[in-house]
């Protein structure tokens, strides 16, 4: 698993970038599912990679044998033409701003992630 992610979104990073910016559509928080018990979450580990120059994913990885993705969390990447939210006449502009940029990132994964086959994800 983590050598598709480098594949296809390059090394992680290894300092926190400042130009993240969290969707307003987005959660600012999460909850993992507790059914492991949770000496399971003192087991997982984020990655943080860019997707280009236009965002950040983070993703969290359960360090047991597998190594799987539990959670990915998308973050788009400030630009001149950011909106922060200081007044609430702010939040139409800042959606539009967030909009644009989620459809970036959306054409940048559609343009690199495998694409699987149909029909055997019917079978």
């Amino acid at each position: 698993m983590l050598t598709e992610i480098a594949k296809i979104f390059g090394p992680k990073l290894e300092t926190q970038p400042n130009n993240l910016a969290l969707p307003v559509f987005a959660p600012n928080g999460g909850f993992i599912s507790g059914l492991g018990g949770w000496s399971k979450f003192e087991k997982l580990r984020p990655d943080l990679h860019a997707i280009g120059d236009i965002g950040y994913a983070n993703f969290y990885y359960y360090q047991g044998e597998s190594g799987d993705i539990t959670t990915a969390i998308l973050y788009h990447r400030s630009d001149d033409k950011f909106v922060p939210l200081k007044a609430a006449d702010d939040f139409a502009k800042r959606l539009e701003w967030d909009k644009a940029k989620f459809e970036s990132i959306k054409k940048w994964l559609d343009e690199r992630l495998p694409k699987y086959d149909q029909k055997r994800l019917t079978k």
